[in-house]
């Protein structure tokens, strides 16, 4: 009777924090609206499963951000990508090609 109650409570603990909905950062405050999203360690995995299997060795992971000029000209971008744990960049770089 023990093992069957000791058995229930870890599986019951499992499950709650294998499907809790954890935050994550997906957008950062850089002149537009910080994102965040929910998800459980689950949907966690099997979208990383799902990831894989759909772009195989392309395939990318965590949070990624970056800035797109619309002009009628080409443009190029600098330093207009987010990378997590290294600081954003102050100021934007657009730079007219040719």
């Amino acid at each position: 009777m023990k093992r069957k109650i000791w058995w229930l409570a870890f599986l019951t603990s499992f499950l709650t924090v294998f499907l809790y909905p954890f935050e994550t950062l997906v957008v950062p405050e850089w002149k537009a609206p910080r994102r965040t999203i929910h998800a459980s360690l689950f949907m966690r995995l099997f979208g990383a499963i799902r990831n894989i299997l759909r772009t195989g060795i392309h395939s990318s992971f965590g949070p990624s951000a970056y800035l797109i000029v619309l002009t009628d000209f080409e443009h190029s971008t600098e330093n207009a990508d987010y990378t997590p744990g290294k600081p954003l960049a102050q100021t934007i770089v657009v730079r007219r090609i040719g």
